[in-house]
This record gives structure tokens, sequence and C-alpha cells, in this order.
């Protein structure tokens, strides 16, 4: 999925970013995605350096994968 949807990021949360930086040794594909733990934004300092997106109206916003339990995953 990562390969196929081009995935740089991915979201979380710091819980579960922490049990899986332990388990995600054997997994580098995974494990070179930029991780973010949502939960440790600090809304009150805001980052100098973001600039507000015009998305087009073809944008993507959202990728939701299958689970693949009958085939392969897909988007």
């Amino acid at each position: 999925m990562i390969a196929d949807a081009q995935a740089s990021v991915a979201l979380t949360t710091n819980l579960i970013l922490s049990k899986l930086e332990r388990q995600l040794i054997d997994a580098p594909e995974i494990k070179s995605l930029g991780w973010l733990a949502t939960d440790l934004i600090d809304l009150h300092h805001p980052v100098q350096s973001w600039q507000p997106l015009h998305p087009e109206p073809h944008s993507l916003a959202f990728l939701q994968y299958t689970s693949g339990s009958t085939a392969t995953p897909k988007g």
C-alpha cells in the first residue's frame, strides 16, 4: 500500500508510534515513512514555515484502502 499510494508521511498517536518503533526494525519501507504523532502537535506554537494550501478540485484529500482480507488491498 505504501508503494501504491506513494506515501511519505503516516499519521498516528504517540502511544502507537512508541509501539511501532520497537516492532518495525525489520520493515524498513514502513520505518522510513515520516511518522507524525498528531496528539503531540503543539497548537499554541504554530510552525513559522506553514503556508495555507489552495487545493484544486482534483486534489487528493483522503485515501482509504480496503483491508485486503479477500484480495490484495485496494485504494
